[in-house]
């Protein structure tokens, strides 16, 4: 099931190559049913990872086009066949959160940060929705374990910028301070940070320092805006899983045609 079901991703990926949406939307539904035949034939647990893969691919790709409704019902089932599946969790937690449903992907990425703690992206998005919902304290311990390490600078821009501002909503300003400066340290062309200073040096009654900070305010590099990549609704591309994705399909595409060749004899000798 999991072979047929790599064949047909690999037909989708080429009917949206050639820009033929219908056959597109053909080979994501057979992807989609196949999926819930795994789920339902309980397969062995490779050949159910590897389904679970591909159901993800396949959603990521459903996001790139903004098919999120088909996309997420494709993770849901890709959960349901490989439950502790980083990828699925964390574009399913994004897909959740983009339609409101925050309880849902919090509860996603509370069991994708327990196993991948490295994960620094769904850290991220933990901690903000966490502070959406008022648990300031947990917020603030994420957000603080990743501007205490290395990330991609669009997640420590966004750390820094939340706690910087959960801080300053706290009154604790000469913390909000501190955190500010470091951040500019390591981001010295993240504007937002220059801003976010420049306010907490007017909560401390710093007015000159202030306006030094705002005459020094980096020139946009052009990078794009971390909140503008928060907030899209797809994470990096998944060259990895696809990479695994073709190598176990490899593998497995002899027996496939081993089995459809014992078919055909069979129909033959009738």
């Amino acid at each position: 099931l999991a072979t047929l079901m790599f064949l047909h991703h690999q037909a989708y990926l080429e009917h949206r190559t050639r820009r033929a949406f219908a056959l597109a939307a053909h080979s994501a539904r057979v992807v989609g049913a196949i999926g819930k035949l795994v789920v339902d034939r309980r397969a062995r647990e490779e050949s159910g990872t590897l389904a679970s893969r591909i159901l993800t691919s396949m959603a990521e790709h459903g996001h790139r086009y903004r098919s999120f409704i088909p996309g997420q019902k494709l993770l849901e089932v890709a959960l349901d066949v490989e439950p502790d599946n980083p990828e699925a969790l964390k574009l399913l937690a994004v897909n959740y959160e983009w339609f409101g449903r925050y309880d849902e992907a919090e509860a996603l990425l509370e069991r994708l940060v327990a196993l991948t703690a490295a994960d620094r992206e769904a850290r991220l998005r933990l901690g903000i929705l966490l502070a959406r919902a008022g648990r300031m304290a947990a917020a603030e311990r994420h957000l603080k374990r990743i501007v205490a390490e290395e990330a991609e600078s669009w997640v420590l821009s966004l750390a820094y910028q939340e706690l910087g501002t959960m801080l300053l909503a706290g009154g604790r300003v000469a913390e909000a301070l501190e955190l500010l400066d470091r951040g500019r340290g390591r981001l010295p062309d993240d504007q937002r940070l220059y801003i976010l200073a420049a306010h907490a040096l007017e909560r401390a009654g710093r007015f000159a320092e202030a306006r030094r900070l705002f005459e020094e305010l980096p020139i946009d590099g052009g990078s794009g805006s971390p909140r503008v990549r928060y907030g899209d609704s797809m994470t990096a591309p998944l060259d990895a899983l696809r990479a695994e994705i073709r190598s176990a399909a490899a593998v497995r595409m002899p027996l496939l045609g081993r089995a459809l060749d014992g078919d055909g004899r069979k129909r033959g000798a009738r």
